[in-house]
């Protein structure tokens, strides 16, 4: 991977799919469910981390990549398996976010959001018939190889 090109197009990339990801909520009023935020975070911090690459060619930085690869298409998985659930299966919309961030604990906050919600088995926008949730996987699963043939492949 050459560190100033390839990882610059990455951070490039992830920061275009979080600004989408705000076009769609504040110009087509799409609101994000709980794992998509979640997802979000995670391409920022992959972002992060390519900018982070890109500046020092240290590998390290490529370990965070995969790990945050890992639990973003972990993350979209789950709103995947959501999304396609039988409509009587789909589990009930749980509480807003500002409710859970005046009431609950962090950790009950994070279980919640991990989980996910009746409202994160809703398909709100569609593109070549994939969900949000499916394009981000795909995401994800692409930075992972590219960051993984980056770190086995010979110099």
């Amino acid at each position: 991977m050459q560190p100033p090109k390839v990882s610059f197009v990455a951070f490039f990339l992830c920061t275009s799919v979080i600004l989408f990801a705000y076009y769609a909520q504040y110009q087509w009023h799409i609101e994000p469910c709980p794992l998509c935020l979640i997802q979000r975070f995670f391409y920022f911090l992959l972002g992060l981390t390519f900018l982070g690459h890109a500046l020092s060619k240290a590998r390290l930085w490529l370990w965070f990549g995969v790990l945050w690869s890992l639990f973003g298409a972990l993350t979209a998985g789950r709103q995947i398996i959501l999304q396609h659930l039988p409509p009587e299966k789909v589990p009930a919309c749980g509480p807003g976010l500002d409710y859970m961030f005046s009431t609950f604990s962090s950790n009950e906050i994070l279980l919640e959001l991990l989980h996910g919600s009746g409202e994160c088995a809703i398909v709100s926008w569609r593109l070549l018939g994939l969900s949000f949730a499916e394009w981000s996987f795909g995401g994800f699963a692409l930075s992972m190889s590219t960051l993984l043939w980056a770190l086995y492949s010979k110099k």
